[in-house]
């Protein structure tokens, strides 16, 4: 199975070498570039090259993260009125895999009903635990810390959690929920 993934890995490379080696002007191309043939020409060869570049990042990504124990990890805020993050840093299992300092456009993004993707990565079948340490400004001016243990359960394929921020009035505690995306 390892020899058929490098197969096709090894022709995309070489044929965005060769690609690239033509673009180069090494057989010609380059000097026909005045000429509208040779210009045609070489952005027919511009665009197999995203075409090409665009199946090798398929490729890696089916290498480096089977289907089977894919996993991806998103954040959200359920309201857009209690909560802004400040920073996150999260563990799977013991081990630190996220750690993030939240820009002015990222909160604005959030509060705009976006998503962060937090983590991709792989993770083996079964039950895992999320640490997560969370520093945020409720709505009513305090800035607030929270420390959480989540588990969730990995099942075969993709497994897609997202972590929803939530901080209600009045006391704007900050609540962590887990929503798996089934």
């Amino acid at each position: 199975m390892l020899g058929n993934a490098h197969s096709p890995l090894r022709t995309t490379w070489t044929l965005l070498v060769l690609v690239v080696f033509l673009l180069t002007g090494r057989h010609g191309l380059a000097g026909d570039a005045q000429t509208p043939d040779g210009a045609l020409e070489i952005e027919r060869l511009k665009g197999e090259v995203a075409a090409l570049s665009q199946e090798l990042i398929e490729l890696q990504q089916a290498v480096f993260y089977p289907a089977d124990t894919r996993f991806f990890l998103f954040l959200s805020l359920a309201s857009n009125d209690g909560l802004t993050p400040e920073s996150i840093e999260i563990a799977i299992d013991g081990r630190p895999v996220v750690s993030h300092l939240y820009s002015e456009r990222e909160k604005l993004s959030l509060q705009r009903g976006g998503a962060q993707a937090l983590y991709t990565g792989n993770l083996s079948l079964g039950e895992h635990r999320l640490d997560i340490t969370l520093a945020a400004q409720a709505q009513n001016d305090r800035y607030v810390r929270r420390e959480s243990s989540l588990t969730f359960r990995k099942r075969a394929g993709e497994t897609t959690i997202e972590l929803q921020l939530a901080a209600s009035s009045p006391d704007f505690e900050p609540s962590i929920t887990l929503q798996d995306w089934q």
